[in-house]
């Protein structure tokens, strides 16, 4: 936007520093809600972010990601486990409402998500196997970030991750919800 006298206007609140990029560290939590994923944990996500502030409103992201979740059970004198990781490319959109020193987003994005699922057996049968599977993963979410300072801002974030794959020769959903805290450092 530009002013009277022609020069560009600052959107009140959109304050970026240097060239609008950033990188971010995302940990916290995923929770399993796929009817599919029925008896597994709540699990470990991580998420290593570059982005950029494409205009004052809009940020592009591409990420790297991993996520690990588990179940347990026993029966008729046999413990068994599975577990189930994966690592994740993903590219999304983020669209940034400043108020104040908090930006507020919604975002969806999209990705390679690369599965791996190994099942253990102890006892009367004991055994173990593994699998794996690249699938096309869907994420739409939300989240907001406090500028602490103008290089430093923390942040919470919730995204629900949709996503199909074939382990063990069996179809399923990894729908889950992953819910993180970040720290973004801008330049």
């Amino acid at each position: 936007m530009s002013g009277p006298d022609g020069r560009a206007q600052k959107i009140a609140g959109a304050e970026t520093v240097g060239n609008g990029s950033y990188v971010a560290a995302r940990v916290g939590a995923i929770i399993p809600k796929a009817d599919d994923l029925d008896g597994f944990d709540t699990g470990f996500a991580f998420e290593g972010v570059i982005g950029r502030r494409i205009i004052p409103n809009v940020a592009l992201e591409a990420s790297v990601g991993y996520f690990a979740i588990g179940a347990s059970a026993s029966a008729g004198g046999t413990s068994a486990s599975m577990d189930i990781s994966a690592f994740n490319m993903a590219a999304t959109i983020k669209l940034i409402a400043p108020v104040d020193k908090v930006d507020l987003y919604v975002l969806a994005g999209a990705g390679a998500y690369f599965i791996s699922s190994k099942v253990e057996a102890s006892g009367y049968y004991s055994g173990s196997a593994s699998d794996d599977d690249t699938s096309l993963g869907v994420t739409l979410g939300g989240g907001l970030a406090a500028r602490l300072s103008p290089r430093v801002s923390l942040g919470a974030e919730a995204k629900y991750l949709i996503g199909d794959t074939t382990l063990f020769g069996i179809s399923g959903s990894y729908n889950s919800i992953l819910l993180g805290g970040m720290l973004n450092l801008h330049f």
